[in-house]
């Protein structure tokens, strides 16, 4: 591991702004969790925006472990204020992907129940069984991708901040940095296209999107300030604040056009046509 100052110098205003970011995050993300759990249903998320999120953040969070490496390992060294301050990037990296994620348990918990199985008759021997619905099967399936993908990647990168050189690391930050920004490039997409289909924000709190939007692009500055980060740290919530967005002005143009918005209203199509798997 190549060393590092390990007493960097921080400016006040990027401290103060770091710190408030830091805050901010959880401010912003605690409506969603509490509509979520309010409306007693997770209705109108989409699973797959939810799996290309969860493993665009921890990748991303990924990435950071192994730009900053160097300077976790000076808090060994330095003061407790000192290491606080040097990670401040990594802690809200952190603090991003863990309320997010959040969001992805709530989802599989708070599932509604009247949408995971459907009845399926079999003629042959004249009886019913209860099957699981394609959106549940998906849901499930991507909640185990998460976790399988949380455990390998972190396993490989503990390893490589023990063993691997530096430019392996800086190679493998760039691997992760790719595929974050890949992912939150597709991220929005299955999300707009579910909002669009039922003509309601559903589950999506425009209070928190409200938050997040416009704090992407101050997240992305602090980023960019923080000790041993570089483009593939920042752009991913640069790209994610530009689709966010406009999945907020979505939700406000529906959230608008309903007498009633914070109801959670069912499109009276069809169970397949609404709640299929995008």
């Amino acid at each position: 591991m190549t060393p590092v100052d390990c007493w960097v110098k921080h400016s006040v205003g990027n401290v103060v702004l770091s710190v408030a970011i830091l805050i901010g995050l959880v401010l912003s993300y605690t409506p969603q969790h509490m509509r979520i759990v309010r409306l007693g249903t997770s209705h109108g998320l989409s699973p797959y925006y939810l799996l290309m999120g969860a493993l665009s953040g921890y990748s991303n969070l990924m990435n950071a472990v192994l730009l900053q490496s160097p300077y976790m390992a000076c808090c060994k060294r330095v003061s407790t204020a000192q290491c606080f301050l040097n990670l401040l990037g990594f802690l809200q990296l952190l603090t991003q992907w863990a309320m997010f994620f959040v969001i992805f348990i709530l989802f599989i918990v708070y599932f509604p129940e009247d949408e995971k199985y459907v009845t399926i008759t079999d003629a042959q021997e004249d009886s019913q069984q209860n099957g699981m619905t394609a959106e549940w099967k998906v849901s499930l399936v991507a909640a185990s991708i998460v976790v399988g993908y949380m455990m390998i990647t972190g396993m490989a990168v503990l390893l490589m901040t023990l063993m691997a050189g530096k430019l392996a690391m800086e190679r493998a930050a760039t691997l992760l940095g790719s595929a974050s920004l890949l992912l939150s490039l597709c991220q929005f997409i299955p999300q707009l296209t579910r909002t669009y289909k039922l003509k309601q924000a559903g589950a999506l709190s425009v209070s928190a999107m409200s938050m997040q939007a416009p704090g992407s692009f101050i997240f992305c500055y602090a980023l960019a300030v923080s000790p041993g980060t570089n483009v593939t740290t920042w752009m991913t919530y640069f790209v994610g604040g530009i689709l966010q967005t406009m999945l907020l002005m979505l939700c406000i143009y529906y959230h608008n056009r309903r007498d009633n918005p914070h109801d959670v209203i069912i499109v009276d199509d069809s169970d397949a046509s609404t709640h299929d798997a995008q």
